[in-house]
């Protein structure tokens, strides 16, 4: 059986398209090797390496993908330089070649998708001084940039990541940054849930007490979704909350 090699070149490729899949945190002190023993087609080895990330970071990748629904991540919006992902195939499992209409060729993806997809969030749950991992899903966008700008605008937005870490429900912050984010939003159709819990209906304040809202904000991890009512773009961004200690490790050497 013929080893496959993996060329210096299209190995750097690789790791490039994977570094631009992350929008702001670019795997940030991340070395990544995947493994396995399958027989996998050189090409398809590339291509399914590319195809799961671009399962979890779509915009990123392929222009011609006709998808609506964005994934990303971001802890503090920097990016590191020093990160590299590489997807091995040893062939030891003597199995026939893994071609993308092998049966187990959709197996294999979505194997690679899922372990892609958790070491992404390790990325996040990992982030420096944090006690919040959140989930901003923005539906209901015009486009699917506009849904990208506005999750964008909340999750990288200071004054919303330090209002969760204290637990502070506050929804107007998160009415001010969709307002600066430069996606098409009209106030009064804006819908903001906190873990499926109703806090802005039409722009305004539910009747949902805030003492439930603070309870869920208080929690390690939760989801904020938020639907424009303008289209149907969607994108999902996994970011985190902005501590004291935070500043207290970046603050110097």
């Amino acid at each position: 059986m013929e080893n496959q090699v993996i060329s210096p070149t299209d190995l750097k490729a690789l790791a490039e398209a994977y570094l631009e899949a992350f929008h702001a945190r670019d795997l940030d002190r991340c070395l990544e090797f995947f493994t396995d023993d399958s027989t996998v087609d050189f090409n398809m080895t590339l291509y399914t390496g590319r195809q799961a990330i671009t399962d979890w970071h779509k915009d990123r990748f392929a222009a011609d993908l006709k998808m609506v629904k964005k994934n990303a991540i971001s802890v503090d919006g920097d990016t590191s330089t020093n990160d590299t992902v590489i997807v091995l195939a040893n062939g030891v499992s003597g199995t026939n070649l893994l071609k993308s209409y092998h049966p187990q060729y959709a197996l294999f993806k979505k194997t690679l998708t899922h372990v892609m997809r958790k070491l992404a969030r390790m990325i996040v749950e990992d982030g420096e001084g944090i006690t919040r991992v959140v989930d901003v899903v923005v539906k209901g966008a015009a486009s699917a940039q506009d849904a990208k700008l506005a999750a964008l605008a909340v999750a990288k937005s200071e004054l919303i990541k330090t209002s969760w870490t204290g637990g502070d429900p506050n929804w107007g912050r998160i009415m001010a940054a969709l307002g600066y984010s430069g996606a098409r939003v009209r106030e009064e159709m804006i819908e903001i849930f906190y873990d499926g819990l109703l806090a802005v209906v039409n722009g305004q304040p539910s009747k949902t007490p805030l003492v439930k809202l603070r309870k869920l904000v208080r929690q390690p991890k939760f989801t904020i979704t938020i639907n424009l009512h303008c289209g149907m773009g969607e994108y999902s961004i996994l970011t985190t909350d902005l501590t004291e200690e935070y500043v207290r490790i970046n603050k110097g050497e």
